[in-house]
């Protein structure tokens, strides 16, 4: 058997005959011989096959005694591909146009907790869902307003938006932006004194000024004030709805609210000052001519006071209509019809000026004297009456 024994039966290395162990894998080649153990990896060959299956066994071996190829490079190499991918995709999606364009359309949402999740307030806080109350009124009832706000916010341009695009912390790594809604302040003029004034119903904290009162803070949006008090010293309570205004476009708004005097009180008819002096010459406006305060710009004063002349008033040049939201309807002596709006520039005793702001675009000041029941248009010599 020694003689014949030609390849190892373990590996398949070649061996000789007086070989007891095998020089590669250290095989006992006597022990094989005398039949004591067998091989470990193979099965002793039949002598028909012991040429051709050891090349084969061989291979096999060689093959698998191979070392594993290193994949971690491949890995990590595949991690940072991912990572840059990541970042491509997020630097994308967390653009500020982007974003813009994500908060354009939450904040026109008519979703109140769509308009809250995408705006803070004028500290950078966040607001809850009665805040955005006005902002959600303001699209139901204007549609291009919300059209103008929705690309405004898209193209960031902050003149056109009641907004600022702000930075508000981090996703990830990328900045977050959300919208600031800026601070408006509302002027309502008006006569009535010590007045509460509330917004649908709910309290509005405003501060007493000259001729009205103004309200700080205001989120942008529409407002349907009302504002309730007394008028010309009278105990009478009076409660006025301001037309809805939309509080979005300038930072500063003012509104008018004239409430009429009550027709019992003393001061819906005031007796004719005699002991002014810069009205002295008006005691008779028809005979005298009439003093022209309207050009007189050193006699204006911010004592709007104005409960007479609100109402409907009579001539023979026709009608004429003083309304307590500001504005006026009336003719002129060819009887064309004028109508704009209105405020008192100046104001003592019975003298009035007025300043009117035409729908035609043109301004002009009247001045006006009130006496015994007639509102005078001093210029004019017109004789206006209560028109009840």
């Amino acid at each position: 058997m020694a003689e014949e024994l030609k390849y190892c039966p373990n590996c398949g290395e070649e061996v000789a005959a007086t070989d007891e162990f095998c020089g590669k894998c250290g095989f006992n080649l006597k022990a094989f011989r005398t039949g004591q153990i067998q091989p470990e990896a193979t099965v002793v060959k039949s002598e028909a096959t012991s040429v051709s299956q050891p090349r084969a066994t061989v291979k096999a071996k060689r093959t698998t005694g191979r070392k594993p190829r290193k994949r971690w490079p491949w890995v990590l190499g595949g991690i940072v591909v991912l990572l840059l991918v990541c970042f491509i995709g997020g630097s994308w999606y967390y653009s500020k146009s982007n974003q813009a364009e994500r908060l354009a359309t939450e904040v026109t949402s008519t979703d109140d907790d769509d308009i809250a999740d995408a705006v803070v307030d004028d500290n950078g806080q966040a607001v809850d869902d009665d805040a955005v109350k006005p902002l959600q009124a303001l699209y139901e009832s204007n549609s291009s307003a919300r059209d103008t706000i929705k690309q405004a916010v898209k193209t960031m341009d902050s003149s056109q938006m009641p907004f600022e695009l702000v930075k508000d912390g981090h996703h990830f790594l990328f900045t977050r932006y959300m919208l600031q809604a800026k601070s408006f302040r509302l002027t309502v003029k008006t006569n009535v004194k010590d007045a509460t004034v509330t917004n649908n119903g709910d309290s509005v904290s405003a501060k007493a000024v000259s001729g009205g009162y103004t309200v700080d803070d205001l989120f942008p949006g529409r407002y349907n004030l009302q504002v309730a008090g007394n008028v010309s010293g009278s105990s009478q309570s009076v409660t006025k709805v301001l037309p809805a205004i939309d509080i979005y476009k300038q930072l500063d708004n003012t509104v008018s609210l004239k409430a009429k005097a009550p027709q019992t009180t003393a001061a819906q008819a005031p007796a004719p000052q005699t002991n002014n002096s810069d009205q002295s010459s008006d005691s008779n406006d028809d005979s005298n001519g009439s003093t022209d305060y309207s050009y007189d710009i050193s006699l204006r004063n911010d004592n709007t006071d104005d409960d007479i002349l609100i109402g409907d008033w009579r001539s023979n040049a026709g009608t004429w209509e003083f309304n307590d939201d500001g504005t006026y309807e009336g003719e002129d002596t060819n009887d064309n019809d004028l109508s704009g709006t209105w405020e008192v520039v100046y104001h003592k005793g019975n003298y009035w000026n007025i300043k009117y702001h035409h729908d035609d675009g043109q301004t002009d000041v009247e001045p006006y004297r009130y006496q015994n029941g007639q509102l005078v248009q001093c210029q004019m010599k017109l004789h206006w009456h209560a028109d009840d």
